[in-house]
């Protein structure tokens, strides 16, 4: 069975049927956009594929009404999940400190790093004291990251949160 499609838009109106028969190549290449939009039709051979997940749009990373960063409108959708979980390694409860050590994880921005060595100070101390000492290192680092100029605004949104 062939499909033709005059326009890209077209895509819609195929049933799940239909669907089987058009090549992954093409669903990737010229149909990109609409992946989302027939996601519930397509065969799942289709929907495990690694390369059109990537076309998939993340909800559970990004667009949620608490993100409202942009100032001209809503947080845009981003594609590709993979790149949604490049949130902070070690801000926040359960970062799995020793994994992420004995990897060699280093925190990807300087907030993050703030967030490692405080990690590291509470695993080697159960003192009070120290962890006090900790906590005020982490909130000075963090306010530094509040006022610096480099700092993205979803940095700046992290640092005010700690």
């Amino acid at each position: 069975m062939f499909v033709t499609l005059t326009s890209l838009s077209d895509i819609l109106g195929l049933t799940a049927e239909q669907l089987q028969f058009v090549p992954k190549i093409i669903l990737l290449r010229e149909c990109e956009d609409y992946i989302e939009h027939v996601w519930n039709k397509l065969p799942e051979h289709i929907k495990v594929d690694v390369d059109v997940q990537t076309y998939r749009r993340c909800y559970e990373h990004y667009n949620q009404p608490w993100q409202r960063t942009h100032i001209d409108g809503p947080a845009p959708l981003i594609k590709d999940c993979a790149l949604a979980t490049n949130e902070s390694v070690f801000c926040g409860p359960g970062t799995r400190l020793a994994k992420r050590l004995a990897r060699g994880d280093l925190g990807i921005n300087p907030l993050d790093t703030a967030c490692r060595e405080h990690d590291i100070a509470y695993s080697r101390s159960k003192d009070l004291t120290e962890r006090h000492a900790a906590d005020k290192i982490l909130a000075k680092r963090a306010r530094e990251g509040i006022f610096a100029r480099d700092s993205t605004l979803g940095e700046r949104a992290a640092s005010t949160a700690v």
